[in-house]
């Protein structure tokens, strides 16, 4: 039986953890700069080190005790610059 998840097809300025997190979570980009400084965000099982860090495809997010987040795809780039992003968020 498989795992549940959600999936999530969303574009962000760049591939820092707070925005690629705050997507995959639904929250702001701001509370998840806060939650990075308070080292409640994880990649990989390892604490992010800033809110500037970058993530890649395969890339497991964790924060507190939420479900999961995996980069699945990084895309192109739209017109506008931004990044197109695949994220499954299991729950």
């Amino acid at each position: 039986m498989g795992e549940d998840f959600k999936e999530i097809r969303t574009t962000v300025a760049d591939l820092r953890i707070d925005a690629v997190a705050a997507a995959g979570y639904g929250i702001s980009r701001s509370r998840m700069v806060e939650e990075i400084k308070a080292q409640n965000v994880f990649i990989d099982g390892v604490a992010a080190k800033k809110p500037s860090q970058e993530v890649t495809e395969g890339a497991e997010i964790n924060f507190g005790k939420r479900a999961k987040v995996v980069v699945v795809e990084v895309g192109g780039t739209t017109k506008k610059g931004r990044v197109g992003l695949v994220l499954r968020r299991y729950v």
